[in-house]
């Protein structure tokens, strides 16, 4: 994508308003204005923040695209009265052209509905593609707006980032180093610290509603929940947006987008995914999201039951097949976990159709045989891991609950995500090296190798031994993992 010059004197006209600046003239109170001006100038100048923002929403950004980017824009429509804080307009090499407006909040500003609908209104017929909104509120993806619930105009796309899901995103582009230009790498660096300082108005989700309090001790007293109820909607999309909060500080601490699992349905249809939300408050009486992680070992998933007052974050892992009993497998499983401390975390060892055994952490390391059958050659087919944590009456304070998550699922993930690792079969052996590496009396003296362990025959050769401290040396003591890079080109708004 090209960037573009300097203008002769920065103004297209009322309709485009002037181009966007670095460094806009504004009043110190003009936030918002300063904030979009200097955001859609550092797309201008910034091919890679261009293209990670709306090369997934429809617009044709290539290599040679030309993106342009105004300020006070004048009224939209034929008979329009608003005026967007912003307008882009990119432009490829075949003619293909794509519009969008773009209106901002920053601070405690929120979105209002009727807005967004005059707005949407005014678009018909107009040439306009996509109307952007900026905000302090979170989506869990682009196209699943926080406030607006209406209908958009055919051929009209709806588009929501958070401040701090394109801060997040500046941060991707920068510690993954997919910015090669260096003057380029410059700009973001410094959009980074911008939108980072307290000053600029970019906030994180702090605390549920005042209807949380309402929900919980409805919950606590035994009352229902009506799906339909004002509260309970607030109260998911309240969780819907502190997930997506969530997931970016999971995406910060391992350098690595993170985002939220949802099936095909939902991620086209909103609607589809707030009612499932809504399901689980309802007839469940508890929250769940499921987070996918870079080439972990399965997808993480976090539970809040607010009847029983507790939060879970689990992963599964396979148990490995070559061990032909349960203690050699649940032994398999404790090796990786030499460096997890022992407190909130159990073992779950599911058997198919017999029953599941779980057992704490500390329990199975004096005896991994608290997981076995009274049979031991029928083993587990495979391990869950949880963190459970008792809030007590935390559960029931807004910002309570979401300081305990916003605790709870990165130290899971920093003592047992990082840890885990799936089995993996070993090569098949060549036949008459096999006879070479065997003794006189027939048994095999092979090495045992990291997927395929010890002799699979003799559980004792998998024998567990505990770590004294429990913590090892690859974490930080606030929690900091050691984890692999970003993977270049995705996008986490």
């Amino acid at each position: 994508m090209r960037t573009r010059t300097a203008d002769k004197d920065g103004s297209q006209g009322e309709e485009r308003g002037q181009r966007a600046a670095l460094f806009p003239a504004l009043s110190e109170g003009s936030k918002e204005k300063r904030a979009v001006s200097i955001l859609l100038a550092c797309m201008e100048q910034v091919p890679e923040l261009a293209r990670s923002l709306l090369q997934a929403q429809g617009a044709p950004l290539g290599k040679k695209s030309r993106l342009s980017a105004w300020t006070e824009i004048g009224p939209t429509g034929k008979k329009g009265t608003n005026r967007p804080d912003g307008r882009i307009e990119v432009e490829s090499t075949r003619g293909q052209k794509w519009v969008a407006l773009l209106e901002a909040k920053i601070g405690k500003a929120s979105l209002d509905s009727e807005q967004i609908e005059s707005y949407l209104a005014e678009t018909r017929g107009s040439g306009i593609d996509a109307l952007i909104t900026i905000s302090n509120d979170f989506a869990v993806l682009a196209n699943h707006h926080p406030t607006y619930r209406g209908k958009t105009p055919k051929g009209v796309t709806l588009l929501h980032w958070s401040w701090r899901s394109i801060l997040t995103n500046c941060r991707l582009l920068t510690d993954g180093g997919e910015i090669e230009d260096r003057d380029h790498r410059w700009v973001i660096e410094h959009l980074v610290r911008f939108l980072g300082h307290p000053s600029t108005g970019v906030t994180r989700f702090d605390r549920m509603p005042a209807s949380w309090k309402e929900i919980t001790e409805a919950i606590s007293a035994g009352a229902g929940i009506k799906k339909g109820s004002e509260a309970a909607l607030e109260v998911a999309a309240a969780w819907i947006q502190e997930t997506r909060d969530l997931g970016l500080q999971l995406t910060e601490l391992l350098h690595q987008p993170v985002p939220v699992k949802l099936n095909r349905t939902e991620r086209d249809d909103p609607a589809v995914f707030i009612s499932r939300v809504l399901d689980g408050l309802c007839k469940e009486q508890g929250l769940e999201v499921e987070y996918l992680i870079p080439d972990g070992v399965s997808s993480l998933k976090v539970y809040a039951d607010l009847r029983g007052k507790t939060l879970t974050s689990s992963m599964t892992i396979g148990a490995p097949e070559d061990r032909k009993t349960a203690k050699a497998r649940v032994n398999w499983l404790l090796r990786q976990l030499a460096k997890t401390r022992d407190d909130g975390i159990y073992l779950k060892a599911a058997y198919g159709r017999r029953e599941d055994l779980q057992a704490t952490l500390a329990r199975v390391r004096e005896d991994p045989g608290v997981l076995s059958k009274d049979d031991p050659k029928i083993c587990p087919r495979r391990f869950e891991v949880k963190l459970i944590s008792d809030l007590g009456r935390r559960m029931e304070g807004p910002k309570t609950i979401v300081q305990a998550l916003e605790t709870h699922v990165p130290e899971f993930y920093t003592q047992v995500g990082q840890y885990l690792r799936p089995w993996v079969p070993s090569a098949p052996r060549v036949a008459a090296q096999k006879d070479k590496e065997t003794t006189h009396d027939g048994e095999s003296e092979i090495a045992a190798t990291e997927s395929g362990g010890a002799s699979t025959e003799d559980p004792g050769a998998d024998e567990y031994q505990p770590h004294p401290g429990g913590t090892g040396d690859s974490t930080s003591r606030n929690g900091a993992p050691n984890v692999g890079r970003m993977v270049p080109g995705d996008h986490v708004a």
